[in-house]
């Protein structure tokens, strides 16, 4: 899982959930992406998160599922950041 925050953020406790998309919303956004062949900005990101299954889990099995399928995935809270490291672009777009 990612557990990079926002600047100035604290740790999760560890009693939260934690959210999983299935399958990986990194793997969604870039199918949505490949699809219409442009890149999504911000709005497009938040509305393919929003409308994506996804379950709660314990963290300790969030995080086994994630090594399981050998990717990490976005965190919901961050999603517009991590895709623009998932995509290489470092948030400059």
């Amino acid at each position: 899982m990612w557990r990079v925050g926002p600047p100035g953020s604290s740790a999760r406790g560890l009693g939260e959930l934690d959210l999983v998309f299935v399958p990986p919303l990194r793997l969604v956004l870039e199918a949505v992406e490949h699809e219409r062949g442009t890149p999504l900005d911000e709005a497009d990101v938040l509305a393919v998160r929003d409308g994506a299954a996804c379950v709660a889990m314990d963290p300790r099995q969030a995080q086994a599922m994630e090594r399981a399928r050998g990717l990490a995935d976005l965190d919901a809270a961050l999603a517009w950041e991590q895709w623009q490291v998932v995509r290489g672009d470092g948030g400059l777009r």
